[in-house]
């Protein structure tokens, strides 16, 4: 069975149908993660977190009223996700945001959150830099579309279905207006949702989003040597299974409420799902 097919499992079992509230749904996704770490021990970690808000100038006629760059403040996501291989030496990170929406591809969208998200603007100041790994050009010089992504939530039949996309294949219905929310939706050809250099441009449910993070075709891939270092220093001190890997037996529990990070899933992309004689590689 497939990363996708256990994810989509657990989070159909824990949503039992029930379309409850974006907070209710996100705590759903996050939990599918925790069993699966728990069911396959050196697959995911979850590190629970508080919130990821950062500064930013933004210029843009999402709103009428609005005419020259102005100061706002906007979550960076939900959830940062970092997927890391050894053998292969790659490790990608990516800002998921969760919303509730109509279908797979529509939802209501605050103007402000679509521009950081979509628009990538340098990071003006952060209270605790952290959530940005100290680099605050992380988003404005990134490569992959897929840093930072919308997952949203839908009914599809009898089940709880999330859907996933990049923030810069979507576009609003109405780009002037007065009002903060606005209904948006995913702008690409669907028949073709893989990049030319393999990144996963949206899937239409939980599946296909878990074997395109799992399979590593979605977030940025970090090449920056400074970045590296942050995140694996991170990863040193809060990871247990990146840890076990390298053997460093003490793992330092992360005191939340001074740290500017949202949730983060670890996942181990060298795991090999169904090899109970080699669950760590």
């Amino acid at each position: 069975m497939s990363f996708g097919n256990l994810l989509a499992e657990e989070f159909h079992k824990l949503t039992k149908g029930s379309f409850g509230t974006e907070i209710e749904l996100f705590v759903n996704l996050k939990d599918a993660f925790i069993v699966l770490g728990d069911k396959y021990p050196g697959l995911i970690q979850i590190i629970h977190g508080r919130s990821s808000f950062v500064d930013f100038d933004y210029n843009c006629d999402y709103i009428s009223t609005i005419t020259s760059p102005k100061r706002k403040t906007c979550e960076l996501g939900d959830m940062l996700f970092i997927i890391y291989s050894k053998e292969k030496k790659i490790t990608r990170l990516m800002y998921m945001q969760n919303k509730k929406g109509a279908n797979a591809w529509s939802f209501k969208a605050d103007i402000f959150q679509l521009f950081l998200l979509k628009h990538k603007p340098e990071v003006l100041s952060v209270a605790l830099p952290s959530c940005v790994f100290n680099n605050k050009d992380i988003l404005k010089n990134s490569k992959f579309r897929s840093i930072t992504s919308y997952g949203i939530f839908y009914t599809k039949g009898t089940f709880i279905e999330m859907s996933y996309f990049p923030a810069s294949c979507v576009s609003l219905n109405k780009k002037t207006g007065k009002s903060n929310t606005r209904k948006a939706k995913y702008l690409l050809d669907k028949s073709i949702l893989i990049s030319s250099i393999g990144e996963s441009l949206g899937e239409e449910n939980i599946k296909g989003f878990g074997d395109s993070l799992y399979e590593m075709r979605i977030g940025e891939i970090i090449e920056n040597s400074e970045d590296l270092r942050n995140i694996e220093d991170y990863l040193k001190k809060h990871s247990k299974i990146w840890n076990e890997q390298l053997e460093i037996p003490e793992v330092n529990i992360l005191d939340f409420k001074n740290v500017n990070y949202p949730t983060v899933c670890i996942i181990n992309a060298d795991y090999h799902i169904g090899n109970t004689n080699n669950h760590i590689v």
